[in-house]
């Protein structure tokens, strides 16, 4: 189940482009998509990624990494993942673009 909407979750996520920091982002909302659609809450200009490349869902035992059925992968501290319960610390891989989750903040 996605969290309550009295549970406040706020995940903060470092994306690095060829090792250089792009951005830093803190993400609110109970369903994040990362891909290169401009739309996505994590919009990553990627060519190697897809428009809709990975959701991150929003539960009351903390966020979950989704890939959606992508040709090159998401991948999570070196392994391919298909679904994946997120840390402070782990590195995301989407394409050639990096994301470290910085921070996992909850009420």
């Amino acid at each position: 189940m996605t969290a309550s909407p009295s549970t406040y979750v706020a995940v903060t996520l470092s994306v690095y482009r060829r090792e250089r920091l792009v951005k830093t982002v803190t993400l609110r909302e109970p369903v994040l998509r990362i891909g290169t659609d401009p739309r996505s809450q994590l919009s990553i200009d990627d060519t190697t990624a897809s428009r809709t490349h990975a959701v991150v869902e929003v539960r009351d035992d903390g966020p979950t990494l989704i890939d959606l059925g992508t040709n090159s992968g998401t991948w999570v501290n070196g392994a391919r993942v298909n679904r994946c319960r997120l840390r402070v610390g782990d590195d995301i891989r989407i394409g050639t673009t990096h994301i470290h989750v910085e921070r996992i903040e909850s009420n």
